[in-house]
Parts: C-alpha cells; sequence; structure tokens
C-alpha cells in the first residue's frame, strides 16, 4: 500500500496527452468510477467532471500555473479541486472533499456553543429565557437545549 491510498484527498495523475495515469482510493470515490475505468481514460471522456476542470487544466498547461477552484460538484460530492503541473508535463489534480471539512466545521461550532453553555452553567450566570430571565429557569432551558444536542 502506498502514502498515496492512505490519503483522505483524491489524487488524480494525468500525463501529457491528458489521460489518467493514476488515482487513488479516495478519487475512485470522488469521481464514483472503479480504478480500472479510469486509469488510461481521456479526462474529456469522465463522466461527470464539471467543464471548469477541464479548462483549468488546459489553462495550467498553457500558462504553467496552478489553479485552485472552489466548491466542484463531481458524482461523489462537492469538492475544492488544486490543480498543478509538474515539470514533465504530467498534471495533478487534488481534490479536497468540502462534506469532511464542513463536518469538521461543525463540530468545532459545536464545541464553541457547548463550552459557552457549560460555562454559563458552571459560572451561574444569569440567562434570558423565552419564560423569563430567572437564573435557576435559564439553567434548566440550557440543560435541556444540551441534551438535543448530536454531532452529525
Amino acid at each position: 500500500m502506498t502514502v498515496l491510498e492512505e490519503l483522505e484527498t483524491a489524487v488524480v495523475e494525468i500525463d501529457a496527452t491528458d489521460r489518467v495515469r493514476s488515482v487513488n482510493g479516495a478519487a475512485e470515490q470522488c469521481l464514483a468510477i472503479a480504478r480500472e475505468r479510469l486509469e488510461g481514460r481521456p479526462l474529456h471522456r469522465l463522466p461527470g467532471l464539471p467543464d471548469s476542470v477541464s479548462k483549468a487544466l488546459r489553462d495550467t498547461r498553457r500558462d504553467r500555473r496552478s489553479r485552485h477552484l472552489h466548491e466542484c460538484v463531481l458524482p461523489g460530492g462537492t469538492y475544492d479541486c488544486s490543480v498543478r503541473l509538474l515539470r514533465d508535463e504530467r498534471v495533478i489534480l487534488e481534490l479536497h472533499d468540502l462534506q469532511w471539512s464542513r463536518q469538521q466545521q461543525q463540530l468545532r461550532e459545536l464545541q464553541v456553543q457547548t463550552g459557552l453553555l457549560e460555562a454559563t452553567l458552571r459560572d451561574s450566570l444569569q440567562i434570558d429565557t423565552p419564560f423569563g430571565a430567572a437564573a435557576a429557569d435559564g439553567k434548566v432551558w440550557v440543560r435541556s437545549s444540551l441534551e438535543g444536542m448530536s454531532c452529525r
């Protein structure tokens, strides 16, 4: 098993003739096509590949500058895409799964919210609730709100 197989980032290697040379397991998932059907196939014949990715590949070859595309919708989900030219005219596509990034962000936000609510409980601060401003009522409301929280 290679290091590329361990990555959560999808990696697609494109040769100088714009054919898929190799992919890792994450790329199979993101493109929703088995490796055997991807490798050797012309890039423009990949189903579900947005025109913006093909254009970024052409532009990168033309001006030899890397590109970064945001929120590309692919068969396996929504990804940020980096296009980078190598010295031997191969191109590397790196596809970063935004669902994973969004879940991490939601978890961080939940941790902040939970931490603030726990601090409120611990420090006995007064909380305004729909039922009044009494601290005791606020604590009950905060506890019931925390019970309903979950990570997705």
